[in-house]
């Protein structure tokens, strides 16, 4: 919306009686964001969803965000539809399975949440390679309070001149996989080069399996969206295996 407008976002229970192209009958809950904005030209709607795709100019847009939208819904069960007049605006359906169950309850969640906690200079030195600002910065700030020490790259390209030029200043590298240019997979074979049992966690929201499937054995996946407690143990886990003993402390 260059100009301004207004977004609205709905969300409401729907039911499918039968199966439709796209998704299974069953209830659902439609979460929907319209905009008023230029819309999206028919020519181009069916690849808004590809990774890397986009329309922003070079360095105004990575084209993930709407991949890694349909990868959400498309794990959870679910389906993104997209609807867009040229002029008029565009209003994007995310349709999630709907669950009657109640979600358990934890009797402390004090405790459930910070299993791992605060262990200051114990814990292994971070190197926190993704090119979304926003999701970088989060995680970033997460650990840090846990007592990680987090040294951020904004894409592949930054971590491996990072790596090369101070092979020995973090611990662990957790990247994320699909990045433009390099991805998070060529980061730890890099990284592997010079450091054979560099520890390494990596993360993905929507990705080609195959890829993902060739990473080495002893690299551990996380999925979008992350809690902390599975990153920061996966962490740990990975340094203890390389023999880090500041993991091996902090795991105790």
């Amino acid at each position: 919306m260059p100009s301004g407008g207004t977004i609205i976002v709905e969300a409401q229970n729907r039911t499918l009686g039968s199966a439709a192209e796209d998704i299974s009958a069953g209830d659902y809950v439609v979460v929907t964001v319209k905009d008023t904005g230029s819309g999206i030209p028919a020519d181009i709607l069916a690849k808004v969803v590809e990774p890397f795709f986009t329309t922003k100019p070079v360095g105004k847009g990575t084209g993930l965000g709407l991949s890694t939208v349909h990868g959400f819904v498309k794990q959870s069960g679910g389906t993104l539809r997209i609807e867009s007049t040229v002029g008029s605006g565009t209003s994007v359906q995310l349709w999630l399975p709907r669950s009657i169950e109640r979600p358990v309850e934890i009797a402390d969640k004090s405790d459930a949440d910070n299993t791992v906690v605060n262990a200051g200079e114990d814990y292994p030195s971070v190197l926190l390679i993704d090119d979304s600002n926003v999701l970088r910065e989060l995680t970033a700030q997460s650990l840090r309070q846990h007592g990680f020490a987090v040294t951020c790259a904004g894409g592949g390209a930054e971590a491996l001149a990072m790596i090369e030029r101070a092979p020995y200043d973090f611990d662990v590298i957790v990247t994320d996989f699909a990045m433009p240019l390099v991805s998070g997979l060529e980061v730890i074979r890099f990284a592997r080069n010079l450091r054979s049992d560099w520890p390494a966690v990596m993360i993905t929201g929507y990705a080609d399996a195959d890829a993902i499937a060739d990473r080495p054995p002893d690299v551990p996946l996380l999925g979008k969206p992350l809690r902390e407690k599975d990153l920061m143990e996966s962490i740990l886990a990975a340094a203890a295996r390389a023999g880090s003993p500041r993991a091996k402390q902090a795991s105790r």
